[in-house]
């Protein structure tokens, strides 16, 4: 990933060495939705986590709007929304800069229930700082978190 954070030019690459997905079950449909996604990894200087949450439907591509208060709405899994929180950490200090609502977007090439490939643009933290990037996330723990919103 690459762009400004807090003003500053930013370039990080980072492979992904823990991560968890979060699934809940459509009572109805017997349907499962990946409410959050969260990837950890290390590079020479940083650990990156990558949080997603209220994402939806486990199959298909598809496009989501960054906002930051998209898993509070009732039907969080069924919208186009999708709360991104970016977290770096370095000498014990972590720092977590959330996706704006309406600064950018997440498109996901690839999901399915024990992987997730994306890639996003968007201002974290403030408008002027942009960063954009892609991953891919292997899932390594998956839980059922809970019943349908």
């Amino acid at each position: 990933m690459q762009g400004m954070l807090e003003s500053q030019p930013f370039r990080l690459t980072v492979e992904f060495s823990e991560s968890a997905f979060h699934v809940v079950r459509d009572p109805d449909t017997l349907e499962f939705s990946l409410d959050r996604v969260v990837g950890i990894g290390q590079s020479p200087y940083f650990v990156l986590g990558l949080e997603l949450a209220s994402i939806g439907h486990i199959l298909g591509d598809y496009t989501l709007a960054l906002d930051s208060s998209a898993s509070r709405k009732p039907d969080h899994l069924d919208d186009e929304n999708v709360v991104m929180v970016l977290r770096l950490g370095s000498g014990g200090q972590n720092v977590g800069f959330s996706g704006l609502t309406g600064s950018g977007e997440l498109v996901l090439d690839n999901q399915n229930l024990d992987s997730l490939q994306g890639r996003f643009t968007g201002g974290f933290g403030s408008k002027d700082d942009t960063i954009e990037g892609c991953f891919r996330i292997f899932a390594l723990e998956t839980f059922l978190t809970r019943n349908w919103p």
